[in-house]
């Protein structure tokens, strides 16, 4: 990987997470020689934080009258999928509507 350019994923992880991570990683090296090697890469983790949930009813509307929540934004989907699915289904509601 001679093009490859080390960044710093501090930046991108929070401090207790990280020490959990090299604390793994030293621990992990007890059990299989090298596994902590420093010519070894460590890409970032993926980590996700989920805002709370928002309360709506059926037709996804918030208790502010008009304010509509679908997706992740509302924090009742987790993924591509359910997102998706929720706006097909808010788009469905709508055009029952017009």
């Amino acid at each position: 990987m001679k093009t490859a350019i080390a960044g710093d994923i501090t930046y991108a992880i929070g401090y207790r997470t990280m020490v959990d991570i090299l604390e793994f990683i030293k621990a992990m090296d007890k059990v299989i020689p090298g596994f902590a090697h420093p010519d070894n890469l460590l890409y970032a983790a993926e980590i996700k934080f989920y805002s709370n949930e928002i309360a709506i009813d059926k037709n996804f509307e918030t208790s502010i009258n008009g304010l509509y929540s679908i997706g992740d934004g509302g924090g009742l989907t987790r993924g591509l999928i359910m997102a998706s699915a929720s706006g097909v289904q808010m788009a469905r509601i709508l055009k029952d509507t017009l």
